[in-house]
């Protein structure tokens, strides 16, 4: 359960990052409080989620394709890295700079899609969860989900 409770405070460092500046964009709003807490609820439900996701992904990889990991992070490591650098060359390249202005309020859209990626390391982290039996996986997915909750 120690597992768990690091792994929800780590979790929880990602999250929190991601709703400060939440927090730092509609910080001129007078209803910030709306927006804050759907950051808190979408990211604590989201990584508890993907958390348990990735325990599921991890009993059938465990079985099926456990060969095959290093293959599979290398190649998504790839892709990603390569993504990044053709972006920012052809941002560079274009002097095409974010355009959004810094106080729009956050919608809900956008907190979902942010929840999304902030909880993929938890699910990276559900994988590691698979030598669990499912109820002590699923114990741990509430714990993660309520620390980055607090």
């Amino acid at each position: 359960m120690i597992n768990s409770i690091l792994l929800g405070f780590a979790f929880a460092i990602d999250a929190s990052l991601v709703a400060m500046a939440n927090g730092f964009r509609n910080s001129h709003s007078k209803t910030m409080f709306k927006p804050l807490f759907m950051c808190v609820f979408v990211f604590s439900f989201m990584q508890g989620v993907m958390a348990f996701l990735g325990y599921l992904a991890g009993e059938i990889l465990l079985v099926y394709a456990y060969k095959l990991f290093p293959i599979f992070a290398f190649l998504a490591l790839f892709f990603i890295g390569l993504n990044t650098i053709i972006h920012t060359l052809k941002t560079v390249k274009n002097d095409e700079f974010s355009t959004t202005s810094p106080f729009k309020i956050v919608g809900f859209n956008e907190i979902l899609c942010q929840g999304i990626a902030t909880s993929l390391d938890a699910l990276a982290g559900g994988v590691g969860l698979c030598y669990l039996p499912m109820h002590l996986a699923c114990a741990s997915c509430l714990v993660i989900s309520l620390i980055t909750f607090i």
